[in-house]
This record gives structure tokens, C-alpha cells and sequence, in this order.
């Protein structure tokens, strides 16, 4: 018998709570499904697998696409949850209640609400980082991407009060637990290694060679210029004059790696 998902996870909320009431322990998913009350749900037997999400329709099929939309609609509640309450209110009844969603559907996607806020802190820093990605793209001039990369990632929509307010709203939290710092570690990656790119193509065209370690630090320093310069724009953004902060973040790459940044984007 097919029951739904809302259901399906219902059932494995209470399955769980009432086997650690019996035996006084967090038990692992494979250790409950074998107690007695499996026959009741014995769709739970058929799918244990909470890492990928994997849904079943009633053709037997195997449905990866619905898992995706409905673990991206969960982020977006949680994400407009954090930027309208902060991150100490996006509890799961009030992620739920922004979703329209029961509880128990959140917990069938993510194992805690501590794997749901990387998730969300993944998936918002990514999506700052694209937008600038975007503006990069092509196969014309290095310098002409790599400056439209900077350009991109100093103005709104990336750098703005929101934008940082709902960044540093995680870090409270990214300090002290596991998931939040792998995701920030792979966000930080992502944009480094993206600037690696750009900086090892620019260096190619101006027939500078440099060793993957000069590219690593470069890509370093450039990423520090990035976010002290989003940081303190988004923090303070009536501190500084317009596009000050995209002249000081060309004129600073430029000096980085001894070429003309500024020249080449248009007011």
C-alpha cells in the first residue's frame, strides 16, 4: 500500500520516539526497523535511505526530482524564516508553519535542524557566489571576467545589508557546529577555487607563469580583498561613496597582480 509522504514520515517520527522511550536511547534506523510495529508501515522497510530522500509514486518509481523541489522549498522557508526573524527563531515548527508543512515532512528530508541550516547557509552563499559566476562567464579577455567577477561581487544584489545581516546570522552558529563549518569550508572553496581560475588565466594572457602554489595564495589574498570589502559594504553601506567599493576592490586586485583592472569596466 502506497501512503503518502506526509504520512510516511509522521509514522517515522513516532516509530522513533517510541522506541527510545522504551529503550532509553537514540536508536539507528536499521536497529527500529525490525521491531514489532513495522508491520504496520511496512512501506518504512522499503526505504531507509534518509541521505538521499528517495520517494516512491504509485508505479513503483523512483522519483529523485520530487525529493529535490521539496528539500529546495524547505531551504527557502528556512532562508526567509532567517532573514525576517534570525536564525534563533527558525526552529522546525517554525520552518514548518513557513512551509506549510507538517514537522514530520522536515524530518523525513534532514536528519536535524542543525543539517537543514547548512543546507540553507549552502545553498544562499552558493547563490551569491553564481551571481557573480554569471557575470565572469565567457571566453573573451581573462581581465575583462576576472574585473566583471569583482564588479558583481562588490554591488547589490551580493553585497548589500541583507545580504551580510543574514550571512552573519549563520556565524553564530558556524562556530560551533560541524555541519555549518563543512558548509562554510565548501563555500569558501567554491569561491576560491573560482578565483584560482580567473587569476591563473589572467596571469596566462599577461605570459606570466605561476606554480599552483603563487595561485593558491593568490587566490587567497583575493578572497580576503572580497570579503573584508562585502562585509563592511554590506554592513555599512552608507559609509561609502557609490562604486567606491568596486574601485577599491579592481585598484586592489590590480595591485595584486600587477595589471590594469579599473580601465576596464564601464561607470
Amino acid at each position: 500500500m502506497f501512503l503518502p509522504v506526509q504520512l510516511r514520515a509522521y509514522f517515522v517520527c513516532w516509530k522513533r520516539e517510541i522506541l527510545c522511550a522504551i529503550n532509553g536511547a537514540d536508536l539507528s534506523r536499521h536497529s527500529f526497523a525490525h521491531y514489532t510495529l513495522s508491520c504496520a508501515i511496512p512501506i518504512l522497510n522499503q526505504h531507509q535511505d534518509d541521505k538521499t530522500g528517495l520517494m516512491q509514486d504509485t508505479s513503483g518509481k523512483i522519483r529523485k526530482e520530487n525529493t529535490d523541489q521539496q528539500r529546495s522549498r524547505l531551504i527557502d522557508a528556512t532562508l526567509r524564516v532567517i532573514a525576517r526573524e534570525g536564525v534563533k527563531a527558525a526552529t522546525v515548527r517554525k520552518i514548518s508553519e513557513e512551509a506549510d508543512v507538517t514537522q514530520g515532512l522536515i524530518r523525513y528530508y534532514f536528519h536535524s535542524k542543525y543539517e537543514l541550516l547548512a543546507a540553507a547557509y549552502e545553498t544562499y552563499m552558493g547563490g551569491l557566489v553564481q551571481i557573480a559566476d554569471d557575470a565572469s562567464k565567457g571566453t573573451g579577455v581573462a581581465s575583462v571576467r576576472l574585473a566583471n567577477f569583482i564588479k558583481a561581487s562588490l554591488q547589490s544584489p551580493v553585497t548589500s545589508h541583507d545580504t551580510v545581516a543574514i550571512w552573519a546570522a549563520f556565524f553564530e552558529l558556524l562556530l560551533h557546529d560541524k555541519d555549518l563549518t563543512a558548509s562554510h569550508e565548501r563555500g569558501y572553496d567554491l569561491l576560491r577555487l573560482h578565483l584560482r581560475v580567473l587569476i591563473a588565466d589572467v596571469l596566462t594572457e599577461q605570459g606570466v607563469e605561476a606554480s599552483e602554489d603563487r595561485l593558491r595564495r593568490l587566490s587567497i589574498a583575493g578572497n580576503a580583498i572580497l570579503d573584508g570589502l562585502w562585509m563592511e559594504g554590506g554592513a555599512l553601506p552608507d559609509a561609502f561613496k557609490k562604486g567606491e567599493l568596486v574601485r577599491v576592490g579592481l585598484e586592489s586586485f590590480g595591485a595584486l597582480l600587477d595589471i590594469e583592472l579599473l580601465s576596464l569596466i564601464e561607470d
